[in-house]
C-alpha cells in the first residue's frame, strides 16, 4: 500500500511549541493520511496520539512523576525473588496482547513499582493503558456486586 503525505493543520497540542521534538510519522498532528490505489483516502491515529492522551491521563491522574520514578531500571533485585517478579513483569510486555499482569504480595514487595514500569513500557509503545489501583478501583465494585447494572457499568471500564 503506497502512502501519499498530506498536508494538515497542525493541533494545538501537537507538541509545537512545548520543546517536544514533532512525531516523524505524522509531524505532531495525531493522525495520517494516506489514499490507496482507487483513489479512496485513509486516516490512521498515529501511535504518538495514543502516547500523548496516556500522558495526559497519567497527569490528571496524579501518577505522572510514578512513571517516571518507577522503571524497570530503577527496580532493584537483590534476591531471587525479586528477579522472578521483574523477569515476569517484563517477559510480559513481549506477549501482553488480550492479557492482563497481575502480582501480589507483601507491603514493600515492589509490585507498584513493576506495575507501574510496565504501564511506562506500553504508553511509549503507544498502547492505550488503564492504570488501575487494587485499594481504589476493587472496593467499588465489590459493593456493587448484588447491584448487576452498576457492577456491569464498573467494570466494563477495566
Amino acid at each position: 500500500m503506497e502512502q501519499e503525505k498530506m498536508d494538515q493543520t497542525e493541533r494545538p497540542d501537537s507538541g509545537s511549541g512545548s520543546g517536544c521534538e514533532p512525531c516523524p510519522l505524522c509531524g505532531g498532528r495525531g493522525f495520517t493520511l494516506w489514499r490507496k490505489a482507487d483513489g479512496e483516502l485513509y486516516s490512521r491515529d498515529c501511535p504518538c496520539e495514543m502516547r500523548r492522551i496516556n500522558r495526559l491521563r497519567l497527569a490528571k491522574s496524579g501518577l505522572s512523576d510514578l512513571v517516571e520514578r518507577y522503571t524497570f531500571q530503577r527496580y532493584r533485585t537483590p534476591e531471587d525473588w525479586q528477579r522472578t517478579a521483574k523477569e515476569a513483569a517484563q517477559r510480559y510486555l513481549k506477549d501482553w496482547q488480550g492479557k492482563w499482569f497481575f502480582i501480589g504480595g507483601t507491603s514493600g514487595a515492589g509490585k507498584t513499582h513493576l506495575c507501574t514500569a510496565i504501564c511506562g513500557q506500553l504508553i511509549e509503545s503507544g498502547v492505550p493503558v488503564r492504570y488501575m489501583q487494587w485499594r481504589n478501583d476493587i472496593p467499588p465494585i465489590k459493593a456493587a456486586v448484588n447491584d448487576e447494572e452498576r457492577y456491569r457499568k464498573l467494570v466494563a471500564r477495566l
